[in-house]
């Protein structure tokens, strides 16, 4: 698998959030799109998920990860009958992909929280509501909006009778 696949996957994800992993389709759709050379790569990674292997790459332990690699190629071999190379390269690039992710959400747990804003001179400003919007062309009382736009209607037909006239009458 090339690593135009694993940049991708990171990409979609960063920009759409970890619930995209979780959504098949609109998946395979994004990873088809970061990456349209590599349509065979973006199967056997699809494949890859569709076997549960990213959820196993993710809970296994560091230590044992080239040990759990190796199932998960061989697993992926025989279930979906996938060139061990190919099976190997996708399992490789889902098990980076957990890595980072790992990396990043420890990273993010133990970054140092951002100082509060100071508030202004005394105390907090207060929020005032916005007011209502008022409709711009507000009915009359009792008349309803498909009214109104029936008489508009009625008078843009007789100013066009009227103007038709005149270009006759010339």
């Amino acid at each position: 698998m090339s690593a135009d696949v694993g940049v991708a996957l990171a990409e979609i994800v960063r920009r759409h959030g970890e619930t995209v992993l979780s959504e098949r389709s609109r998946l395979f759709a994004l990873l088809r799109d970061h990456a349209p050379g590599d349509l065979r790569a973006v199967r056997v990674a699809m494949a890859a998920l569709d076997a549960g292997a990213p959820a196993r790459l993710k809970a296994a332990a560091p230590a044992a990860l080239p040990q759990t690699v190796a199932a998960e190629t061989g697993q992926l071999v025989d279930l979906y009958g996938i060139q061990p190379d190919l099976a190997r390269a996708a399992i490789s690039t889902w098990a980076a992909f957990s890595r980072s992710r790992a990396a990043l959400s420890g990273a993010a747990a133990n970054a140092p929280r951002p100082l509060p804003l100071p508030l202004p001179p005394g105390g907090a400003a207060a929020v005032q509501p916005l007011p209502p919007a008022a409709d711009a062309n507000p009915a009359q009382p009792g008349q309803s909006r498909f009214a109104r736009w029936a008489t508009i209607a009625g008078a843009v037909l007789l100013l066009l009778a009227s103007l038709l006239r005149l270009l006759g009458s010339l």
